[in-house]
């Protein structure tokens, strides 16, 4: 049994004790009748809500309550087999929590467990999201069959001492039970890379992105299907209160998810029977996009040839295995050609034998060698941009490439096309052993229990059987050319930056600075900043009067606004930089720009604060410009708050500003239906927002 030791005891000769057991449960969410874990309520009952940190005191498992008359501890008597390593990790970080629970007979059952804040109290630590959301994995798990001793889990000759990345090495630590092995596995090598210097800055943030998405996906096999990036957003928003460095570091590389694990960076797979020209596509695209060419094909082909070699039977088990351990099959281009080695021998022609073709069907329906081969083949695009070709590359090695073709055409063209091959290859096949031989492979390929033969999901289908190679190649440039506009847009459509400590740091820095410029400058004041919630969704809005204005709501408001930009600030560099500190939204003026929408939403959604200028432009009102009705329109969808604030001043040097909040307006009267909205709410919303504005410039001093 594990022992909780985090080093808070006096070190002396007494052996530690493991005062608890542990039991077994698959139960969704706790409750006193079936805790997460009990503790010993014999010398003293516990209240309801009890606050403390897990340590082990006199060198035993206990928790440490914080009492009115001090402090007391209780020994831990059982946990949930699923929150051990949780247990654990809250007291080796000394983590201040507070426990709800139940006396009973047999001990005090804790159902819930909540962060709170340095110094105990009743305020929950801005981190508690991160707990919560590590519990509700632990409650999604199965229980453990055994516990793992973390050297196992290790591979040789990783480095697995990481303490980077700490959120992410907190949640594998804590819940890595959730994931599959191998999945853990992948985690552990990309959490060593990210914290290694011997690769490039770029290769490091790209293996933290990726990780990310671990604490998000609830794994169920070892592979999964693309992921919509709107849905993802969705359902994050839903689940997820807070953790927005979380979820925009989801956002950011939703596009990359698809190629996580052994995926590759790019993937063009070609799928189709034999003699569609597949082989022939995957050389010329190869060369025009610059891809890696990996011919998934030859590696049955190689396993073929060795077994032949070595005289092994179709159902001898057990050398096949042996076989399948000790075979090296490498591939490379030499001016345009693949070359194939086996074992370090060229075998690129004798791979393609008559012996090799006849017998290569029934090999790669062989279930132990398909699962090596997808292995095998999944190492070899890892981390590249490749072309594939192949007969289950998109249902089974990578069903979530980006482009994948399935090429087809009659038997007999087929045969005619491979027979052609033959004879520049010098191999000695009549078209009627080659036809014969191509319908014997399809009907094996497609009969297959594993790895059949079919279209995958998402898959174009080609028929190449009246078309030349340069039609075909054409067709399958413009699907390359259009997936490549798609993804492009993708990324720039869902990319924004994490916040990180050091832009934190950064923006509280020029903050502070630019608050007492205008306290000084502008005699700044602040009038009933009270009406401004700190702890809920809300919109600001103000009139627009000045360029300071939007600066000093921010850099004068205790909480972090983000305001909507217009697009031009992102093109000059300073402003820029100053934009994505302060995570200003972009938005293109003159149109209706529905991503600048989706994004305040999505912020609203996380519980920040957005600005707006109904006036859209400075002195709208006075110019006599139509009111914008985004505002209204974000608070009737979002079911969110707007504060009305009133810029009295004019910003000159030494001339009195004054910014005075009003109470928040709540538009729940004004009911909104996304398929039926009604312009009308809209327009009467706007307007009381914008009166209370004028009301508040008028407010007297």
């Amino acid at each position: 049994m594990p022992v909780f030791d985090f080093n808070s005891a006096p070190e002396d000769k007494k052996e530690v004790q493991c005062t608890y057991t542990t039991f077994c449960s698959n139960e969704d969410h706790a409750t006193p009748e079936c805790p997460i874990l009990v503790l010993d309520n014999q010398n003293r009952k516990w209240n309801h809500h009890s606050c403390g940190v897990f340590t082990n005191q006199n060198k035993q498992t206990a928790f440490e309550f914080d009492e009115k008359d001090g402090t007391c501890s209780a020994d831990i008597l059982k946990v949930d087999a699923r929150f051990v390593s949780l247990l654990k990790w809250l007291g080796e970080n000394h983590i201040n929590v507070r426990l709800s629970g139940e006396n009973k007979p047999d001990g005090y059952a804790v159902y819930r467990i909540r962060e709170i804040a340095f110094g105990g109290g009743t305020k929950l630590s801005a981190e508690d999201g991160f707990l919560q959301f590590m519990i509700e994995r632990l409650f999604a798990s199965d229980a453990p069959k055994e516990e793992i001793n973390g050297d196992e889990q290790e591979e040789s000759g990783d480095d697995m001492k990481l303490t980077s990345i700490q959120s992410i090495t907190d949640f594998i630590t804590c819940a890595g039970r959730t994931l599959p092995d191998n999945i853990r596995l992948w985690a552990r090598r990309n959490l060593a890379v990210a914290k290694s210097h011997e690769v490039s800055p770029e290769e490091r943030r790209h293996a933290q992105r990726a990780l990310s998405i671990m604490m998000n996906i609830q794994w169920k096999t070892d592979y999964f299907e693309s992921i919509d990036p709107d849905e993802a957003r969705r359902i994050l928003d839903e689940e997820l209160y807070g953790m927005e460095r979380v979820k925009q570091r989801i956002i950011e590389t939703i596009i990359q998810i698809n190629r996580t694990h052994t995926l590759p960076a790019y993937g063009l797979l070609l799928v189709g029977p034999a003699g569609t020209g597949k082989g022939t596509m995957a050389e010329k695209l190869s060369k025009k996009y610059k891809l890696v060419n990996i011919d998934t094909g030859a590696t049955y082909r190689c396993v073929t040839l060795e077994m032949l070699n070595k005289n092994i039977k179709l159902d001898e088990e057990n050398k096949i295995a042996e076989m399948l351990k000790e075979i090296k099959i490498d591939m490379s281009n030499e001016n345009g050609k693949q070359k194939v080695l086996l074992n370090g021998e060229d075998v690129t022609s004798e791979i393609r034998s008559k012996r090799v073709s006849e017998k290569v069907s029934q090999v790669s329906s062989i279930k132990q060698i398909r699962i090596a081969m997808a292995d095998l083949q999944r190492k070899m695009a890892k981390g590249k941009d490749v072309i594939m070709e192949g007969r289950d590359i998109c249902t089974v090695i990578f069903p979530t490439a980006d482009v994948k073709i399935y090429l087809d055409a009659t038997a007999e063209v087929r045969a005619e096309r491979r027979f052609k091959q033959n004879q520049e290859k010098g191999i000695n096949m009549s078209y009627e052993e080659v036809l014969e031989n191509i319908k014997n492979r399809d009907k094996n390929d497609m009969e297959k229990e594993f790895g059949a033969l079919k279209v995958a999901p998402g898959a174009t289908v080609i028929d190449s059987t009246n078309m030349t190679i340069k039609e075909v190649e054409r067709e399958i440039s413009k699907i390359i050319d259009k997936r490549k506009r798609e993804i492009k847009k993708e990324k720039k459509i869902y990319w924004e930056r994490p916040e990180t400590p050091w832009k934190k740091g950064v923006r509280a820095t020029i903050k502070a600075i630019l608050h007492a410029f205008y306290k000084v400058v502008f005699r700044l004041e602040k009038v009933d900043e009270e009406n401004l919630p700190m702890d809920e969704p809300v919109i600001i809005c103000a009139n627009h009067l000045n360029y300071w204005d939007a600066t000093g709501l921010v850099v004068c408001s205790k909480r972090v606004i983000r305001f909507i930009g217009k697009e031009d600030l992102f093109n000059h560099p300073f402003l820029n930089w100053i934009a994505h500190v302060f995570n200003v939204i972009p938005i293109k003026r003159g149109q209706r720009d529905l991503e600048a929408m989706k994004r305040c939403l999505r912020a609203l959604k996380n519980g920040e604060a957005i600005g707006l200028f109904p006036e859209g432009t400075r002195r709208g009102l006075e110019r006599g410009e139509k009111v914008r009705n985004g505002a209204a329109y974000m608070a009737l969808k979002a079911k969110v708050k707007v504060v009305p604030v009133g810029i009295q001043g004019t910003f000159k040097p030494f001339t009195k500003v004054r910014l005075v909040y009003g109470k928040p307006l709540d538009f729940s009267k004004y009911e909104y239906d996304a398929k039926n909205p009604e312009k009308d709410n809209l327009e009467l919303a706007t307007k009381e927002i914008m009166d209370n504005i004028i009301m508040l410039t008028k407010k007297e001093k």
